[in-house]
């Protein structure tokens, strides 16, 4: 039988409390109203105009701003994918740091569980909706972070 000690050095605890405060942040952010969580994807897309607005000194292309003021939809998945990236790099490192044979697969299997119980919270909210096509957005975007991380290493350590 093959048995695997956890490690729990300093590292290794500090990595476990940022991947489970993570997950606190992608639970609050689920856990706001429709109604707020479109405020906040607004406000999103203000300060993106006005980013455009200083780049283009107060004259941008108008097909970006009408693109912007299309984009609610394109803010939001781009959360899932941001929170879900952040989540995939939080778990695959503290996994890997336990030195589990199969901790690439087990790290996509933490993320998708969540990402599953995250649309199912949100079945419970006011104004939001459980989505599958979030669950694989959000759980393709854990796996672009693993597979940052994953080249990253391979970078660094040739021959692996």
């Amino acid at each position: 039988m093959n048995k695997h000690r956890i490690k729990l050095d300093k590292n290794t605890l500090i990595l476990l409390v940022l991947a489970i405060a993570w997950m606190t942040v992608i639970f609050f952010f689920s856990s706001q109203p429709g109604e707020d969580s479109a405020r906040q994807s607004g406000r999103v897309v203000e300060l993106l105009l006005g980013i455009f607005n200083r780049v283009y000194n107060h004259h941008p292309p108008a097909f970006i701003v009408d693109w912007l003021l299309k984009s609610d939809h394109f803010v939001r998945k781009g959360g899932h994918v941001a929170e879900y990236m952040v989540l995939g790099v939080l778990v695959i490192n503290l996994l890997k740091r336990w030195d589990l044979k199969k901790y690439f697969i087990i790290s996509l299997s933490v993320c998708f569980i969540y990402a599953s119980s995250d649309e199912v919270h949100q079945l419970f909210v006011p104004g939001r909706a459980g989505r599958v096509s979030d669950v694989l957005l959000d759980t393709a975007a854990a796996l672009v972070g693993m597979g940052i991380v994953a080249g990253l290493r391979r970078v660094r350590k040739p021959g692996l």
